[in-house]
Formats: structure tokens, C-alpha cells, sequence
């Protein structure tokens, strides 16, 4: 079992590898909240899925441009 703090750094790190250039839209986020949901078990189990959610959304925020200049590349490589 993982602390908050642990699971939070794993979800970013699985973020990371996916080499995401654009937000993921609503449906690939909610895919991608539950598959976390069944890899990471920490502590909150009643707040994992909220947590992991609020997660991924503040590194996406962060990380990730909201607009393209015509012409981008829109993804990985």
C-alpha cells in the first residue's frame, strides 16, 4: 500500500510516459482514472478515484499547451 503522496508521484510518472502534447479528452481521462484506479491502492479508498482524478487534471493543466498554432503536431514521438 502507498501513501498519497507516492500514488500522486506514480500517476504523474504514467502521465509522463505517455508523452501526452494535448489534454486528453473526457472520455481518455475517465479511461485513464480507472485503469489507475485498479493499479494504485493507497490508503483514501474512499477518495482514490476523486484523488487520482484532481490529479491528473492539475498535471494536464500544468504540463500540457490549452491551444495549438495551426500546423502542430499533435502528438508524441
Amino acid at each position: 500500500m502507498m501513501t498519497k503522496d507516492e500514488a500522486r508521484r506514480a500517476l504523474e510518472a504514467e502521465l509522463r510516459s505517455r508523452k501526452l502534447v494535448k489534454p486528453m479528452t473526457l472520455e481518455e481521462l475517465n479511461v485513464f482514472c480507472e485503469e489507475m484506479y485498479k493499479r494504485l491502492e493507497f490508503k483514501s479508498h474512499s477518495e482514490r478515484l476523486t484523488d487520482i482524478l484532481k490529479w491528473a487534471k492539475a498535471w494536464q493543466s500544468e504540463n500540457l499547451p490549452r491551444s495549438f498554432p495551426r500546423g502542430t503536431k499533435l502528438f508524441g514521438g
